[in-house]
């Protein structure tokens, strides 16, 4: 059994390291600590290679699952990490043939459909990881339809997650800023375009709507340093935001809207302003039962960091603040509080629509 203390620990590790404003790692490691209020169980599924061990190994920073070198998978069965109140499910790697992937398909699906004591399904979340560096996604894709989608029933589409490894080899290594560890404007697109293109594949073969996050793991060879990690934070987060509600009422209280709390922090204003509660209870009490919601969400937690972080490094970030803050949210809050919830939605969708367009001249 894997040290729970160095889990959690590791954990925030790679939220303090993350590169996002200091009250949102405060918020996160609010909710890490949050979470050990439930028992969380997360499945981690994904096609050979995709980097399943390498992703646990770097948000424990041990070499507890071991990294596979070759054409041989390492992790030949499911395993249970039980560690404090979270369980990781490692599963093996689809993609070695059509015997084996029987198989470990067939093992897939009895864990997934395995209750606990009060007849609940045992797995809350499945977390299946994509390799970013190929083109054909097929074994990934088939394992969603196929094996995954059918065994989580009516509720599919609040249980399942997806996330794009090896964000640093997504186009052969070239347009990675090693020296910052983060992906240059071409590859940012490529990144984008290509979770935009998972979204539209999925929603094509389930007719569910999802939002992947892109990340690196870093990968680890036998008696070397691990690689560095990109995104790591991103994807933590993404877990959280997706535990089922009956076991995250207390993360949700948590939750910060990254571009509304750094407007309100450029004004000085609390964490517990009028302004964030009303949003964050619009958020929750509204936006989150519409069709699109928790796409939306998704996406806006998907994105949200990098812009924020963007303006922050603006010489005129204060008028950029003051601009959002006269074109978009007051007039967002206005609508909020005249019970027009449909109106706030179309103008913050179009904030950030064109929030993502001043992206590239902020470079």
């Amino acid at each position: 059994m894997l040290d729970e203390k160095k889990f959690f620990d590791a954990m925030a590790s790679s939220i303090l390291d993350a590169d996002i404003l200091e009250a949102e790692k405060n918020k996160l490691m609010m909710t890490l600590l949050h979470l050990k209020e439930q028992k969380i169980n997360l499945m981690i599924t994904g096609a050979t290679g995709s980097g399943k061990s390498s992703t646990i190994n770097a948000l424990l920073g041990t070499e507890e699952s071991k990294v596979g070198v070759g054409v041989d998978p390492e992790t030949m069965e499911i395993r249970r990490y039980d560690l404090d109140n979270l369980v990781l499910w490692d599963t093996p790697g689809l993609g070695d043939g059509a015997e084996p992937d029987d198989r470990y398909a067939k093992n897939i699906i009895e864990k997934l459909n395995e209750r606990d004591e009060n007849g609940n399904f045992l797995i809350d979340l499945v977390l299946v990881i994509l390799d970013g560096c190929i083109r054909d996604l097929g074994t990934a894709y088939n394992l969603i339809n196929q094996v995954i989608i059918p065994s989580l029933g009516e509720d599919n589409k609040n249980r399942i997650l997806i996330a794009i490894n090896q964000a640093d080899i997504a186009m052969k290594g070239r347009h990675w800023d090693s020296a910052n560890n983060r992906p240059e404007p071409p590859l940012q697109k490529f990144l984008d375009e290509k979770a935009e293109s998972v979204t539209r594949r999925i929603k094509e073969g389930t007719g569910l709507d999802v939002s992947p996050v892109y990340y690196c793991a870093g990968f680890k060879y036998e008696g070397k340093p691990q690689c560095p990690s990109y995104n790591l934070a991103t994807l933590l987060y993404y877990i959280i935001e997706s535990v089922p509600k009956e076991k995250r009422r207390p993360i949700t209280e948590n939750i910060n809207c990254y571009i509304t709390t750094a407007t309100c922090e450029e004004y000085g204003k609390p964490d517990d302003c009028y302004e964030l509660t009303a949003f964050r209870n619009f958020r929750d009490s509204w936006l989150r039962k519409q069709p699109d919601g928790e796409r939306l969400i998704a996406q806006y937690y998907r994105t949200a960091p990098r812009i924020v972080r963007l303006i922050n490094q603006q010489p005129d970030r204060r008028e950029i603040y003051r601009s959002i803050k006269e074109n978009y949210l007051s007039k967002c809050l206005s609508y909020i509080e005249n019970g027009d919830n449909q109106r706030c939605k179309d103008l913050y969708v179009e904030m950030m629509e064109h929030l993502y367009k001043e992206q590239d001249r902020w470079h």
